[in-house]
């Protein structure tokens, strides 16, 4: 059923209808006013046609009332999103005068809306970030892309805020749309983190520099103590040795062992001590980076051990070695020291092979050296740079277990790092690696 505003629509176009009908110039009709004698069949054609005309005239009228209903329902919708929105739109002339806003724009700086309007953008914007804003909406009309900045408001509240801005402009060029998103709680956030991270940064320094001083005053007892104590047991040694040669034919059998255990244990302190000596030096000694020909040096070391394994057959498989970045003295004792053990802990074998070689990458330079020997449980893996960790017996290979522990100081002064890989009886493979 129409309404009544439907029916008064129809009747319009029903009356234009009939008035065009009248003034029509169509076959079967005239341009004067006369009557038009029509035939029965005609008339009822003609009534049917303009019976079916108005139908259509009906439809089309209700599609136009539902469009309308669809348009201001959306209408509605759309100003309901823009004004509660959770950030604030405006629209500005060239002058920077605001046009138009929504709610949260207007909360934002503050004030009504109604009383914003044409009021300039930029007496809201703070005195200190007022150039940035101002050179923004200049880059905002000279460009047709989305420019971005960060202001402070100053409002009403005793509070400033922080507003992230996003403009760009409109096809015209006469105004531009602008939205504002509050960051003022990033902002308190971030300044929070700088704070924190300074303090952190203070802490870091205050416990290094305690951690430095720490390990200066170790250092230094350790040097002074091992130091002072060389003289008391070389005193020992000398004055049982001197003992041994005037009164060895007077002791018992029982005598002389004792005597030999004490000079023996003497001279193994007297070899700790040097290692203490030689592992609190290492921090001493200045750090000179040079480029190292590591093949060359490598030979140099093995070199040095033929006098000590002449005697056995053993087979050195030396790859060519990348030159690296370094201090020359300490990376020769890193070599000379896993070289060593590598000739030490294949003593048994009737056959030793030590492999040497190297892989590169973007970033470092990995060096091993691989044996057959006495291998390791990998268990215990982690006491293998330890000072005086030892995961063989004395009796079985000699040492007092603070040579590997240099190697991985020295490394970890030149910013690498050092690991192991071994099986008992299969032998093991020591890797360095330097930066590059």
């Amino acid at each position: 059923m129409r309404n009544g505003k439907n029916k008064s629509e129809a009747e319009i176009l029903r009356q234009k209808a009939e008035e065009a009908l009248n003034t029509s110039a169509s076959p079967g009709f005239t341009t004067t006013h006369q009557p038009i004698n029509l035939s029965e069949t005609e008339t009822l054609k003609l009534i049917h046609e303009l019976e079916v005309h108005q139908i259509e005239l009906e439809f089309q009228n209700e599609e136009l009332v539902l469009s309308r209903s669809v348009a201001q329902k959306s209408c509605e919708k759309y100003t309901a999103l823009y004004d509660f929105a959770p950030s604030g739109y405006f629209t500005l002339s060239k002058k920077g005068e605001i046009i138009e806003l929504n709610l949260c724009g207007a909360n934002m700086l503050g004030k009504d809306r109604s009383h914003l309007i044409t009021s300039r953008f930029g007496n809201f914007v703070s005195r200190d970030t007022k150039p940035t804003f101002n050179l923004f909406l200049e880059k905002v009309f000279c460009s047709n892309t989305r420019e971005t900045c960060e202001v402070t408001l100053s409002t009403n509240n005793a509070l400033p805020i922080f507003v992230h801005l996003t403009g760009i402009a409109t096809e015209n060029g006469e105004q531009c749309h602008l939205t504002m998103v509050d960051i003022t709680g990033l902002k308190h956030a971030e300044e929070e983190i700088l704070k924190l991270n300074e303090e952190l940064d203070q802490r870091v320094k205050q416990r290094t520099s305690e951690l430095e001083e720490a390990n200066k005053e170790l250092e230094t007892f350790s040097y002074s103590v091992s130091h002072d104590l060389r003289v008391p047991l070389r005193h020992i040694s000398g004055f049982i040795d001197l003992f041994l040669d005037n009164k060895s034919t007077q002791l018992t059998r029982d005598e002389l062992r004792y005597l030999n255990v004490i000079s023996s244990s003497a001279s193994e302190m007297r070899r700790l001590i040097d290692a203490i000596l030689s592992f609190s030096k290492l921090n001493r000694l200045e750090f000179r980076k040079t480029t190292i020909h590591s093949s060359a040096m490598v030979q140099q070391v093995i070199k040095s051990f033929e006098p000590d394994i002449k005697t056995r057959n053993i087979t050195f498989n030396v790859e060519s070695l990348p030159d690296v970045q370094g201090d020359e003295d300490l990376i020769r004792q890193v070599w000379t020291n896993l070289i060593s053990n590598a000739i030490k802990y294949t003593g048994k074998k009737p056959e030793a092979v030590i492999d040497i070689g190297a892989i590169s990458t973007d970033n470092e330079t990995t060096f091993f050296i691989k044996d057959n020997g006495a291998g390791f449980d990998m268990n215990y893996s982690r006491k293998l740079f330890g000072v005086f960790q030892r995961l063989h017996k004395t009796s079985d290979f000699e040492g007092v277990g603070i040579g590997l522990a240099n190697v991985d100081r020295i490394v970890k002064r030149h910013g690498g790092h050092c690991r192991a890989q071994g099986e008992p009886g299969k032998g093991a493979t020591f890797y360095f690696s330097l930066p590059r």
